[in-house]
């Protein structure tokens, strides 16, 4: 049987290629860290250059991040920061309303439900 807690996953749209440096990005509820990554773009073949800490996990390809997940315990109505950094520069900052469907990953018999929101962003 398997367990669940809320999750979201943000997929940046319509960014092929990043610029190269040091991205970072971050999420908050409210004004509580949910957390942040950090990558080296581009990333060589042997590369490690990406730290997270919390609970952020970072998707994506030499000279991209696809997509940002977290597994985290949302409050309903509470605003998400998702912040994005190039260099220390402030690339993009936006207030996000993820929309929560609900899902049983153990079938409908079971009481487990579950949350996920899925966000597709552009900047």
């Amino acid at each position: 049987m398997e367990a669940c807690g809320d999750t979201m996953t943000i997929y940046f749209v319509g960014e092929d290629s990043w610029e190269p440096g040091t991205w970072e990005i971050a999420l908050k509820e409210s004004e509580e860290l949910v957390g942040s990554c950090a990558i080296e773009l581009p990333e060589s073949a042997t590369s490690s250059d990406t730290s997270c800490t919390g609970r952020l996990s970072l998707q994506g390809g030499d000279n991209f991040v696809d997509s940002v997940h977290t597994a985290y315990d949302f409050t309903e109505g509470r605003p998400v920061t998702l912040s994005v950094r190039r260099n220390g520069e402030q690339i993009t900052q936006s207030t996000l309303k993820p929309r929560f469907e609900f899902y049983y990953p153990n079938t409908r018999q079971c009481s487990t439900k579950c949350r996920r929101a899925t966000i597709q962003y552009a900047f």
